[in-house]
């Protein structure tokens, strides 16, 4: 994995501002940092499905997010709790898995 690789998915996610790799230029671990500005008035993206090169195949990249301030798990927007989320309904919502975690 390299830098040009990363570039595709992270441009899915938003505007690129850093990338974290080794000396060499290329990552050589299993996951990879970026660094990416998002606009938080949408829900957060999971995952990412990117086509192989030279391939008719598709792959999907899990997202992970550090230090998030507040996250509704319900929606995936960031703001307010899920228990406050517009859109949650608690009678209907209560056996549900919520979709963003906790």
């Amino acid at each position: 994995m390299n830098q040009e690789v990363v570039m595709v998915p992270s441009r899915l996610l938003g505007r690129m501002e850093e990338i974290n790799l080794e000396y060499s230029g290329d990552c050589l671990n299993k996951f990879l940092r970026v660094r990416v500005n998002i606009d938080i008035s949408q829900p957060l993206k999971r995952a990412l499905k990117v086509g192989v090169e030279d391939s008719d195949e598709m792959a999907t990249i899990v997202v992970r997010y550090e230090r998030l301030p507040e996250l509704c798990f319900h929606c995936g927007i960031l703001g307010h709790p899920f228990h406050e989320c517009p859109s949650w309904h608690p009678t209907e919502d209560n056996k549900r898995p919520l979709k963003y975690g906790a």
